[in-house]
């Protein structure tokens, strides 16, 4: 038998901005076991990527765990790989942020290990061709990427035994392709049936070369695997099967296999990740038009071969699922271009621009942009995080510069949208999504108290009303986490409601007098006008805005509401001035509500409580629910960072309160998930006669 070369690679990372025990948990549970497995295994050699915020992290709070890699490198058993520092997704950030990102982890590689990796890892092996010159632009020479990339451009999975050689502009590139195989194999079937799997692949004759690279954390952390993998011995055993197939197998590097096997032709790949994100980036009507598409390619003659033409859409569409992740997204980008406008001048203030600069690269941690199989941007911690860099770095460049106000594409979608800045705090609001504002920064804390996500339909959502928890199990009967249907609740299906428009403050609605707090609550609110749905006329009026709009009433009401709103920020509150107009024939008993929100992270924690006119509200969770009459002032305290979220307005106002609450899943099945508490302040209308109020967002100390 032919002799094969297998690369094992694990790629570690946990986001900016996660929890400390939930790094402690992945290094107890994951890293630290599979590092002392591989000791006692010396014939047995890998690669290991780690994203620099966990290295940094393993050096704060284990510094034996770099003394072991160390170890292992110096043996030659073990290889680094380099990647961006931060883990962005490359793609998604600007050329010159790509190049730092990658010194940054080749320097810390090089001074901790005396390394210099050849290869990198991109976040979520997220490919666009322009990257062959990005990578070697940055001195490395080869990539690795999944076999999928390659079907996609029509090789065959049989001919994808080695790497391949592409370029972008001449500049050349390396890359491996992961055997899909091998991912779903490993550890979720028995050892024995991945080294037969193996084997049957040395069929193909020399020069044999498998790659299996793949997180980390499936061996330890994903439901039931760190059992199988350490109690159960499925590691030890795995390692040990693969030892005893010397005479024909041998475990290499991908540095080392550079020069051993050498590529096997030239290849320009298409824009792709693994397939389950390509999947995932598609709107949720074709996703299901893509299963449709593959089980009827399956279910005809010779269609198997066919599905490798059968793909989804790619990372970027993401930005288009959620204008959430865009508007973040678009924000960091913004910094990005402040940061090289500061260099260009010379700028350094005191390295004020230097610190920026480091706010900035950790913002571009890749997990909050996304979702898919993980929490990602459902997560409110991890989304938190990334504004909490980006405003701290704004707040540095702009240094004492008061009151500003600025009208630009702030999310790039062709229409303005305004900044409103002052020393203390920044708002954006949105004149063509009904004048609301999706943006309120606390910019001493760095933290952005409307980082709201809307709840909306997902894919994986039916799953969970067809309340199957019939699930695919191999052999041993571990489940694999791409198959998992788990609920944390029960009846969770019912708490999935979508919203009609996305969650921020100063959103107007004209609603009938038969409305309920419960409607609003499950998105089913009946509305006479929808302000929120129109694009309002807006004018700067020295250092504020005024908004206003006309919408004809709906039948059977006749007229029209016609609302004109100012706007202005002073030091941390945000005012609105009101004056409503209801005119019509027939115009009926209704109410005007203007929505407000707020998110301090923890909806039921006892740190966290509501209080009207001064009072702690019971219950006064942050999550809680109700109708309150005669208010004044709605307080949000959150004792623990000290933040206090005032809503405030002229006369006493009737107000519903709802948390806004997502259902998503996660590694450990589907879970509800506090995203902030919204709240509608109501006034009766009377026809032909103006309301008159002012209704401010404000930003003080607990």
């Amino acid at each position: 038998m032919s002799r094969t070369a297998f690369v094992f690679a694990l790629h570690n990372h946990q986001p900016v901005g996660n929890f400390d025990h939930v790094f402690e948990h992945a290094h107890t549970q994951a890293y630290a076991p599979m590092l002392a497995v591989l000791a006692r295994h010396p014939q047995m050699r890998a690669c290991l990527h780690q994203s620099g915020v966990l290295w940094e992290w393993m050096e704060a709070h284990h510094p034996e765990y770099l003394e072991q890699v160390r170890v292992l490198v110096r043996r030659g058993q073990l290889e680094l790989l380099s990647g961006g520092f931060y883990e962005p997704i490359l793609v998604a950030i600007p050329e010159a942020d790509r190049q730092e990102q990658i010194a940054r982890l080749q320097r810390f590689l090089e001074s901790r290990f005396g390394v210099v990796p050849r290869g990198a890892w991109l976040a979520e092996r997220v490919w666009e061709p322009q990257l062959a010159e990005t990578l070697a632009r940055a001195g490395l020479q080869y990539t690795v990427v999944d076999d999928t990339h390659f079907q996609s451009a029509g090789w065959p999975a049989s001919s994808l035994l080695g790497s391949f050689l592409t370029e972008d502009n001449g500049n050349l590139l390396r890359v491996f392709p992961i055997a899909k195989r091998l991912r779903y194999l490993l550890p979720f079937a028995e050892p024995e049936e991945a080294v037969e799997y193996l084997r049957q692949q040395a069929q193909a004759g020399e020069g044999v070369l498998m790659v299996h690279a793949d997180d980390g954390e499936k061996f330890d952390i994903w439901p039931g695997t760190h059992a199988r993998c350490y109690e159960q011995g499925w590691l030890e055993r795995f390692f040990t099967a693969v030892e005893a197939q010397s005479d024909w197998l041998q475990t290499t590097t991908f540095a080392d296999s550079l020069t051993t096997h050498p590529a096997r032709g030239r290849i320009y790949l298409p824009t792709a990740s693994y397939s389950e994100m390509m999947e995932w980036a598609l709107p949720v009507p074709a996703q299901a038009q893509l299963h449709a598409a593959r089980e009827l390619l399956a279910a005809q003659e010779g269609g198997a071969a066919l599905q490798d033409f059968v793909r989804g859409g790619f990372w970027r569409n993401f930005l288009a699922r959620y204008p959430e992740g865009n508007w973040l997204h678009k924000k960091m980008l913004h910094l990005s271009r402040r940061l090289s406008l500061a260099r260009a001048r010379g700028e350094s203030r005191n390295g004020e621009v230097q610190q920026a600069a480091e706010h900035l690269l950790r913002s571009q941690s890749n997990d909050a942009y996304w979702h898919g199989l993980f929490g990602g941007l459902y997560l409110p911690h991890l989304r938190s995080a990334l504004y909490h860099e980006i405003v701290r770095a704004e707040a540095l460049l702009d240094g004492d510069g008061g009151h500003a106000t600025e009208v630009l594409d702030y999310d790039v979608d062709g229409r303005p949208e305004i900044v409103l800045r002052t020393t203390r705090a920044l708002a954006v609001l949105k004149p063509d999504s009904g004048g609301a504002v999706f943006e309120l920064d606390d910019r001493q804390r760095g933290f952005n108290v409307l980082d709201l996500l809307a709840r909306r339909p997902e894919a994986y959502h039916e799953r969970l009303r067809r309340g199957s928890e019939k699930a695919a199990a191999d052999a041993s009967g571990t489940v694999s986490i791409h198959d998992l249907v788990v609920a944390k609740e029960p009846e969770l299906e019912k708490a999935l409601l979508y919203d009609a428009y996305r969650k921020g403050s100063f959103i107007d609605h004209l609603l009938p007098a038969s409305a309920t707090s419960e409607s609003w609550e499950k998105a089913a609110l009946p509305e006479l006008a929808s302000p929120w749905a129109e694009a309002y006329d807006w004018r700067l009026e020295g250092d504020s805005v005024r908004l206003e709009c006309t919408v004809p009433l709906r039948a059977p009401a006749s007229g029209k509401l016609v609302v004109s709103r100012r706007l202005r920020l002073q030091g941390a509150s945000l005012e609105a001035e009101y004056e409503v107009w209801l005119d019509g024939e027939a115009a009926p008993e209704c109410r005007f509500g203007v929505e407000l929100a707020a998110n301090l992270l923890a909806g039921r924690a006892p740190d966290r409580w509501l209080e009207a006119n001064g009072v702690r509200l019971d219950p006064g969770h942050l999550a809680s629910r109700g109708v309150l009459h005669g208010v004044e002032r709605l307080d949000l305290v959150d004792a623990w960072s000290g933040i206090r979220v005032r809503l405030a307005c002229s006369e006493p106002m009737e107000v519903w309160r709802t948390p806004i609450e997502t259902v998503s899943t996660s590694e450990s099945g589907f879970e509800r998930v506090y995203q902030g508490t919204a709240f509608l302040f109501l006034r009766a209308l009377e026809p032909r006669v103006p309301w008159k109020a002012r209704l401010v967002q404000s930003l003080g100390d607990a």
